[in-house]
Order: structure tokens, then C-alpha cells, then sequence
């Protein structure tokens, strides 16, 4: 018999409050510069290519962070990038609009 003391844990333990983005991701990490420098460019030819008819579109500067952001750490596989979307921490910041596979294999096609 183990005479070891541990502390408890509980895996459902819920949050009392959702933690918050900067609680999760260092301050230094990379998805804070992509972000930034995805905002200082210039996006008018991208929005010009979007029709007004239909569902609202993803925003192109969310859609070209996610891909530099993937990109930049190694990740070209849209299968890859969806998947990243979903499980990684990192990613919190793009995962309001997750356009799913199919958008992230066409967009950078355009």
C-alpha cells in the first residue's frame, strides 16, 4: 500500500469563468505578430473580389492569419490547418469563424 499523498483533481471540472486569451498564450508568441502584421495590410483587391450577393464570406484577414500563422509553423496541409483550428490552444484567436476545410483548401487560390 502506497503511503503517498496526492492532491485532488477532478477532469470535469468546469471553469468558474472562461480564461482569457492572454492567460493562455504567451505574450511573445508568434500569433500576436502575424495578427498585427495581417492588420497593417493592404486588403482592398481581396475585398473587391467578394460578390455582395449570398452569406456573409470569412473575412480575408482572418483567413490570410490563419494561413500565415499555419504556414509559419510548419503547417501546408488545409487538412492539417482545420484540425489545428480546433485542438490548438495557439489557434484560440481564429476559431470564432472556422470556415472548415473546403474554404481553407480555395483560398489561397484566389
Amino acid at each position: 500500500m502506497s503511503l503517498a499523498l496526492f492532491k485532488p483533481f477532478n477532469r470535469n471540472q468546469e471553469f468558474l469563468l472562461p480564461p482569457s486569451l492572454q492567460e493562455l498564450i504567451p505574450n511573445d508568441d508568434l500569433v500576436y505578430v502575424v495578427a498585427q502584421t495581417t492588420e497593417l495590410l493592404h486588403l482592398q483587391p481581396l475585398y473587391d473580389r467578394y460578390d455582395t450577393l449570398g452569406q456573409n464570406a470569412y473575412h480575408p484577414g482572418m483567413l490570410l492569419s490563419v494561413l500565415f500563422y499555419a504556414y509559419a509553423r510548419g503547417t501546408f496541409s488545409s487538412r492539417k490547418i482545420a484540425r489545428q483550428l480546433k485542438e490548438n490552444v495557439l489557434h484560440v484567436p481564429y476559431r470564432n469563424a472556422d470556415p472548415g476545410l473546403p474554404y481553407h483548401q480555395r483560398f489561397p487560390q484566389r
